[in-house]
């Protein structure tokens, strides 16, 4: 099966290179997408929020610098991100040439840029999956799942989802959820590390099962059949929603329950 990667330039999302290597998975061409096309100019009111929510959210800036950090110590990072082709976004004309010349088989997405419906449609259904840091369908969107489980309350929602992409907002049909454990977990920097750490499981173990069974033969579960759930946007992630994250993880330690809602399990198949 001729695998591609597509991921961010952050350490985390560069580590799924040593992952792949390690689990046996052979990768046809890595392209590290360093989301440029995400750059973009704000007003003065804007930037004043973007700054205060900075201020208030550190604890999340540091938690993203140390679970990267992380990463970069423990996965050699810097060795991995010379094996991949330089792009400014997943849907650079690199790719799209790739996509119509080579068509791969399976292409696995992280922590880039959303796919365009046009990159998207240059390849047959059930080829593109991506995992993310939510358990659909009952908690979808940015710019962390974590922090809006945190934010409302629902430590119990805290896990990753791996799905075949589609043109909206982590809507894709599902292949597999898992839960993360947050037991021990004293910092949100705990927490960030614990939750990819069971996202990167999670991811390989789906795609070790693509690759042996092939992409329409595995779990294929779209969303709306389990539940209806929540999905937040990034506009929406201010200064009290931070405030109240914050509070409900130091002030109140959550304590996570046993998920009782309907998942789909890879295991299950």
């Amino acid at each position: 099966m001729k695998v591609a990667l597509i991921i961010g330039e952050h350490p985390v999302h560069l580590a799924l290179i040593d992952k792949f290597c390690q689990n046996g998975i052979k990768i046809d061409k890595i392209f590290i997408s360093s989301n440029s096309c995400l750059n973009k100019k704000y007003s003065a009111y804007a930037l004043i929020q973007k700054i205060v929510r900075r201020i208030v959210g550190h604890v999340f800036s540091n938690a993203w610098r140390d679970v990267n950090n992380y990463y970069s110590v423990n996965c050699k990072t810097d060795v991995q991100q010379d094996r991949g082709v330089a792009v400014e976004s997943a849907n650079s004309k690199i790719i799209l040439n790739y996509f119509k010349n080579e068509q791969p088989d399976l292409v696995a997405i992280s922590g880039t840029d959303l796919l365009k419906k046009s990159t998207i449609g240059m390849l047959p259904a059930q080829i593109i999956i991506n995992f993310y840091t939510g358990l659909s369908p009952y908690i979808n969107g940015g710019p962390n799942c974590t922090n809006w489980c945190l934010s409302i309350g629902r430590p119990d929602l805290i896990g990753n989802t791996v799905m075949w992409i589609d043109s909206g907002i982590d809507s894709g049909n599902i292949i597999s959820t898992l839960q993360t454990d947050i037991s021990d977990c004293k910092s949100i920097s705990d927490l960030y590390i614990r939750q990819f750490q069971y996202a990167h499981t999670l991811y390989i173990e789906c795609i070790n099962n693509i690759i042996e069974k092939g992409c329409h033969d595995v779990k294929n579960t779209v969303q709306d059949n389990i539940a209806s759930g929540l999905t937040f946007y990034t506009r929406e992630w201010n200064t009290w929603a931070i405030i109240r994250a914050l509070i409900y993880f130091y002030l109140f330690t959550p304590k996570q329950e046993k998920l009782s809602l309907p998942v789909v399990t890879i295991k299950s198949q």
